[in-house]
């Protein structure tokens, strides 16, 4: 077998650093990528968590005596208007007020 030769183990050298680096940057960029989305969707969601809690419906509708019935509707309006998948409105003791399935409340 013939020995390549110094132009031929350069070009190598270089090509296979090419593809590590390449490799090795992507990796970078997809983690990267992927922990803002993270990130990003944290930070809506606690928007919407925080608007929803400071909203006066809900504070008053939590000392009526069904807040059911107020808040399911918000809830819903809610979930429309802001890319959530679900809005779950509960009371400090856990007990649900709304539910994206009506029949979980």
């Amino acid at each position: 077998m013939k020995e390549w030769s110094i132009a031929t183990r350069l070009f190598a050298g270089h090509l296979l650093f090419m593809l590590l680096l390449t490799s090795v940057l992507s990796v970078v960029f997809f983690l990267d990528s992927r922990d803002r989305l993270y990130a990003q969707a944290a930070d809506r969601m606690t928007a919407v968590a925080r608007t929803v809690a400071d909203n006066p419906l809900v504070l008053a509708a939590a000392k009526e005596p069904n807040p059911s019935a107020v808040l399911q509707p918000y809830a819903v309006k809610v979930m429309a208007d802001a890319p959530a998948d679900f809005v779950t409105i509960m009371a400090p003791d856990r007990t649900r007020w709304t539910h994206k399935f009506t029949d979980e409340i």
